[in-house]
């Protein structure tokens, strides 16, 4: 294969990529909902105060209690029970990170 036939191939397959393509009705019920700026801001947030919580518990935790048994299993069901409780503690409004994090986001959006 020459040089010229290899990029010939190349602008066809940019040219391609570059098309609109049309989707048939009956695939969009598979396409997720589009979310406003807002909104995805907000997800951000808050999953990031989620991760920060989640952290906080897992750094506060006492570790694995013999009591129980102890071994792998605790462990991670320690770590599940951790993100879910970091979790519920954002949907109750956490500490307030999430509402900061969200000011700068919309902030910075404003900016660009």
């Amino acid at each position: 294969m020459n040089g010229s036939s290899l990029n010939n191939t190349q602008m066809t397959a940019q040219q391609y990529a570059s098309e609109p393509k049309l989707i048939h009705a009956s695939h969009k019920k598979f396409l997720a909902p589009a979310q406003s700026a807002e909104t995805k801001a907000r997800t951000a947030a808050n999953e990031f105060e989620s991760f920060f919580l989640y952290q906080m518990l897992e750094l506060t935790d006492p570790g694995v209690n013999e009591d129980f048994g102890g071994g792998h299993a605790e462990a991670a069901f320690k770590r599940i029970q951790h993100e879910h409780i970091a979790e519920e503690m954002t949907k109750a409004g956490g500490i307030g990170l999430s509402d900061t994090i969200y000011d700068q986001l919309i902030k910075l959006q404003e900016v660009k």
